[in-house]
């Protein structure tokens, strides 16, 4: 059977989790989601898989856009979406299910894989524990490839109650429609050398660079891929990330997340 996977990444970590199911499923197409629904080209296949990070407890909004603009057409299809996070999917996949089903479609199953968090503002990941993450996250894979190959029912992972009502259902739904203006803060220090990286990993195209200097333009999904990857290090976010190691996923090259 033929699978394509969408998948929306900042740092790579779910592009190495679409990739890691696409080479265990075979006669899989991986596209990534960098705009609107709209101007993406919906392929035809038996499988459909989202891989996406979980933001703020929710769904990045482009990939909600891009739900939005799912075709009906693709009823009876056998859909999954695997959630990347850092050790709480809230209610990730719960919303998911709630939108496919807007479009006429099911969410036959809904995976929870924790990996090393890129959220470097806020949490820190050492190596010992990258070790044991990606370790666990192998076997994971393996699960959800076992049931994707047979067209398995799974139930939606969840977290709990009180994540699901108050981080989805209320933290998440309150700042989802801010989140494209929470750039302002971002600014670079001498180090910038105007290389123009940082526009270009950005799966938005959020970032201009004028007078070699990178401008925020208020679209952004707080996906801190400028940040993280930048060679110098030279863009920070407010106080909060200097000092800060940045994250990157160790199995995805650079010139992999650099935009079309």
């Amino acid at each position: 059977m033929s699978t394509i996977i969408y998948y929306f990444t900042g740092t790579g970590n779910s592009l190495y989790c679409a990739r890691r199911i696409g080479d265990l499923l075979g006669d899989t197409t991986i596209v990534p989601i960098e705009s609107e629904g709209e101007n993406i080209a919906l392929l035809k296949a038996d499988n459909i898989g989202l891989v996406f990070p979980v933001y703020a407890f929710g769904l990045p909004n482009v990939v909600k856009q891009f739900i939005k603009h799912l075709s009906s057409d693709n009823k009876g299809k056998y859909f999954f979406a695997v959630a990347t996070n850092g050790g709480r999917v809230a209610g990730a996949l719960v919303l998911t299910r709630r939108m496919l089903e807007t479009r006429g479609l099911k969410l036959s199953a809904g995976y929870s894989v924790i990996m090393p968090t890129n959220m470097i503002l806020l949490h820190e990941t050492n190596e010992e524990k990258k070790k044991k993450l990606f370790s666990s996250m192998e076997k994971k894979i393996r699960e959800i490839v076992s049931a994707v190959k047979s067209q398995e029912y799974h139930t939606v992972e969840m977290g709990s109650m009180k994540d699901r009502i108050l981080r989805t259902g209320m933290l998440y739904r309150s700042v989802s429609p801010f989140i494209k203006l929470m750039d302002h803060k971002f600014k670079v220090d001498q180090g910038c050398i105007g290389c123009g990286l940082c526009s270009q990993v950005c799966p938005v195209h959020n970032i201009k660079i004028k007078n070699g200097i990178p401008t925020w333009n208020h679209q952004c999904e707080m996906c801190l891929s400028c940040l993280n990857l930048c060679p110098r290090q030279a863009v920070q976010y407010g106080n909060m990330s200097e000092g800060k190691q940045r994250y990157k996923n160790p199995y995805v090259e650079v010139k992999d997340l650099m935009r079309r």
